[in-house]
């Protein structure tokens, strides 16, 4: 990955902050500037208990809403989810 979207890491932040309470965070995979795409992996790890993270269909609006609100060059949020096998 050579670029990044200009207001990732405060995207990144504040994704942190909804998600780092139950342990979990996210990985950015790649990024693709012309699709406006960003690939993301769920990272389980620290958490207690994963399915008490954020819901699949919840977190992916929570994270599109967030990195886009830091990162307006974020089209679409593509996650590595390890609850559903992705």
């Amino acid at each position: 990955m050579t670029a990044v979207p200009p207001g990732l890491d405060a995207g990144l932040e504040a994704v942190a902050a909804f998600l780092g309470p139950d342990g979990a965070q996210v990985v950015v995979e790649s990024w693709d500037e012309r699709a406006g795409a960003l690939s993301l992996r769920l990272e389980l790890e620290s958490a207690e208990c994963a399915e008490c993270v954020v819901p699949r269909p919840l977190l992916d609006r929570l994270l599109l809403d967030a990195l886009r609100r830091h990162a307006p060059a974020i089209r679409v949020v593509q996650l590595a989810d390890p609850r559903d096998g992705t």
